[in-house]
């Protein structure tokens, strides 16, 4: 048994009472990385529901009542919810600072990383989070919900910022403070890709993978 988070492995041990290894889920440090300027834009990828991109339109509209020196960016919207997703940003009346990108293929997203000065990711319990470790390997620090892969992934006030899954208060204030300190984004930025390079990258974390395949393979 193979897992991709000490969290993963606690609840599979719990559950199914058998021994595993975690291997972390490897990204492509080489190919998601800095390439573009940052902007005052928050991002979050909205592919499904799970990801909670409602819950951040609907508290960041109560900031642009205040502020609106800032763009949200929604990424991977389709099918219902992304239907959904329109509709609320129309009753909020916040389509003026609303932008919807859809599908879009990994070239772009990286682009759009790169400019976030944070992305948001808001799964509830994440067992590891691909989109965490993409972001912060293009030096655009996260703020996640914990408990979950997230708390591995993430150094709390140093790569990005942990909240409770329905801490309003908590994501209105980490999100100020990025648009308060747009220099924090470039800080964390940077730490949470040297991050993903010691412990997430994908060459690295696939050979101890192949490694361990080899070693059962000739085991029997």
């Amino acid at each position: 048994m193979i897992c991709n988070t000490k969290y993963s492995e606690k609840n599979i041990t719990s559950k199914y009472k058998v021994k595993s290894r975690v291997i972390y889920v490897g990204t492509r440090t080489d190919f998601f990385k800095p390439v573009a300027k940052k902007k005052n834009i928050i991002l979050t990828i909205a592919a499904q529901k799970a990801q909670r991109s409602d819950f951040l339109l609907k508290n960041i509209s109560k900031m642009i009542k205040d502020r609106q020196d800032f763009e949200i960016w929604v990424v991977g919207n389709q099918g219902t919810y992304g239907k959904e997703l329109q509709k609320l940003v129309s009753e909020l009346g916040i389509s003026k600072y609303v932008k919807f990108f859809g599908r879009i293929n990994d070239e772009e997203l990286v682009k759009i990383y790169s400019q976030a000065l944070v992305t948001i990711h808001l799964v509830r319990q994440p067992p590891f989070g691909m989109i965490v470790t993409e972001s912060m390997s293009c030096e655009t620090p996260v703020i996640a919900c914990h408990p979950g892969g997230t708390d591995e992934t993430i150094i709390h006030d140093k790569t990005g910022f942990l909240i409770n899954e329905d801490d309003e208060d908590g994501l209105i204030k980490y999100i100020t403070k990025f648009l308060d300190e747009p220099e924090l984004s470039y800080e964390m930025g940077k730490m949470g890709r040297e991050q993903v390079k010691r412990f997430f990258d994908q060459n690295t974390n696939n050979e101890e993978f192949r490694k361990l395949m080899i070693k059962y393979i000739d085991k029997n």
